[in-house]
This record gives structure tokens, C-alpha cells and sequence, in this order.
């Protein structure tokens, strides 16, 4: 299949991006975990309740010995992703534009007031990489919150 971004509208953009996210690839992984994510309830009986900000990563590659580093771009009011990768031993450089927070947090947790894009205090993927020194490194997670500016 052919996508050509430019012929498209942005309501066609949207929905192939949410039919992409509704059908991620599959993989073999031997220890998937879900990490982060806040319990949200949203009646007054308390009997609808559901997760949110949850990600299930595997963690074949994950060892006490091996360098972890995590990129985590969308931070908002939920670390709880951050936290824990930083709680498991992982390097984690933390961005988010919209939001002021502590330069480090946790035990190895770096926040950077930035954000991916090309608008004011945003930055390119490739920039950021480079900025830190990783260009060679290799990055275990690569988180990214995306917000759509529909035109």
C-alpha cells in the first residue's frame, strides 16, 4: 500500500494513523510487561474503572548488565512510565514542552523542556539524539504521546 501524506485530508490522515495503532506488529517476546499508566474512574460507583497511560513493553533485552536507555517524549502529569524504567535501571531523558519539572527526577531520570516538532522549544528526533551524544547508543524505548493539529 502507497501513502502519499499530501494527497490526503486530514481526516483520512487520522483515521489511517488510528488503524495503524489499532494493529501493531507482532512480535515473539518472552517477558512482556506493562509499565506505567494511572487507574482512572469515571462513575460515582466506582464500577467502571480502567487504566490509562499503560504501555506493554518486552523485556528480552533487559538485563542488570546491559545499558538501558529510554526516550520518553509526553510526559503531561503521568510518569509513572518514566518512573518505572527508571526503578528497573534504565537511563531515561524525559521531554516535554508543555509542562515545568525538575531537570532530574528518580535516580536517573533527566527532564527536558522540549518537544519533537519544529515550532517554538521543539526540536527534531535526530537534533535531540545527536544534542546528548547518542548517536551511537543504542535506545531500548522510544516513547511518544502525539498530539494532531488537524488543519
Amino acid at each position: 500500500m502507497e501513502i502519499s501524506p499530501r494527497k490526503m485530508s486530514g481526516k483520512e490522515a487520522q483515521l489511517m494513523f488510528q488503524q495503524i495503532l489499532s494493529f501493531p506488529l507482532q512480535g515473539v517476546c518472552k517477558v512482556l510487561r506493562r509499565i506505567g499508566g494511572q487507574w482512572l474512574d469515571y462513575s460515582k460507583s466506582g464500577l467502571y474503572k480502567q487504566v490509562d497511560g499503560d504501555k506493554y513493553i518486552c523485556m528480552d533485552n533487559i538485563s542488570n548488565k546491559t545499558p538501558c536507555l529510554v526516550y520518553s517524549f509526553g510526559i503531561k502529569d503521568d510518569w509513572t512510565f518514566e518512573d518505572e524504567m527508571d526503578s528497573i535501571g534504565c537511563t531515561v531523558h524525559a521531554y516535554d514542552h508543555t509542562i515545568d519539572a525538575p531537570s532530574i527526577r528518580g535516580h536517573r531520570i533527566t527532564f527536558h523542556k522540549l518537544g519533537l516538532g519544529t515550532e517554538t522549544n521543539m526540536d527534531t528526533l535526530d537534533n535531540i539524539i545527536r544534542d546528548n551524544g547518542h548517536t551511537e547508543t543504542s535506545i531500548q524505548f522510544l516513547k511518544v504521546w502525539l498530539y494532531l493539529k488537524l488543519l
